[in-house]
């Protein structure tokens, strides 16, 4: 028998958000980036992208979690991300390869824009 394993959902890991929309912002996307992923904002740009912990052009720190998945490798696509005032499910959010110590910074950095993982 065959196993199929299905990937994330939209918004899967959103636990509870701030009245109407006030969680989530229209963003520009650039890079792969799935569903439930910490993202960072390339300064020059103001793309976001999956959270890169060792860069130096801004995504090195986190600005919010995706809201669904995006394909923007070729070129940036809009997107939705939770940016403020909300909580999501810490078991569920994806930080990519980032370490330990790189997961525990930006859940500090999260906490300080409003959004709180349980």
């Amino acid at each position: 028998m065959t196993t199929l394993n299905e990937g994330l959902h939209p918004c899967e890991s959103l636990v509870s958000e701030a009245n109407g929309e006030r969680s989530r912002e229209a963003v520009s996307i650039a890079g792969t980036v799935t569903a439930c992923m910490v993202l960072g904002i390339v300064t020059a740009t103001g793309a976001y992208v999956p959270l890169a912990p060792a860069a130096s052009d801004g995504s090195q720190n986190a600005a919010g979690i995706a809201y669904g998945h995006y394909d923007g490798s070729v070129a940036p696509v809009p997107g939705v991300a939770f940016v403020r005032d909300c909580e999501h499910a810490a078991d569920i959010v994806d930080f990519g390869a980032a370490t330990a110590p790189q997961i525990a910074a930006a859940t500090t950095q999260l906490a300080d824009l409003g959004i709180i993982l349980r």
